[in-house]
């Protein structure tokens, strides 16, 4: 061995030892590589999943909400704010619902009294069309699905249903 060469410049660095012959921390640059190629291929495999997964929830998700309305009846729809809507409803995508023909309760000739004896069976509640109010609104909304609380299809004979076709034939 050549004196004048440093130690740790030895063949043994090389290949891949230190000058005392034991392996490095390091390993050679070709073994670097295939495992993150490895890595990398399991990383891509494992995002995949995960999207597929994702996507197949969410589809089932949008399939059973959507199969759970009735086209031919009118539903009832609870919002988060408290507000209560009748009319007919349909999906508009992943986000949104759309409510047309709707309907609202309000305490017929409602006083603060009235008000605090909602409860109370003698309060007559009356269906209010949506479109007369101040701001002048169209008979529809798109709600955001975020915002419901729940929504039930309502019977062809219920008094809600029965209110909403007596309105439409006067």
């Amino acid at each position: 061995m050549d004196e004048n060469v440093p130690v740790h410049m030895n063949n043994a660095a090389s290949r891949g030892q230190n000058a005392s012959g034991r392996p490095n921390a390091i390993e050679p640059r070709g073994k670097q590589k295939k495992h993150g190629f490895k890595f990398s291929i399991k990383i891509a495999g494992f995002v995949i999943l995960v999207a597929a997964f994702s996507t197949i929830g969410w589809l089932f998700y949008q399939s059973s909400t959507g199969a759970s309305i009735d086209g031919s009846k009118y539903q009832a729809i609870s919002l988060v704010n408290g507000s209560t809507y009748f009319g007919k409803l349909k999906m508009l995508n992943g986000d949104y619902v759309k409510l047309t023909d709707i309907y609202y309760p309000e305490l017929k000739n409602a006083t603060s009294s009235d008000l605090q004896d909602s409860a109370n069976s003698s309060a007559e509640i009356q269906l209010i069309k949506l479109g007369d109010e101040v701001h002048g609104p169209e008979d529809e909304m798109v709600i955001n699905k975020s915002q419901i609380i729940y929504f039930e299809n309502l019977k062809k004979d219920g008094k809600v249903t029965t209110a909403i076709l007596k309105y439409k034939n006067q």
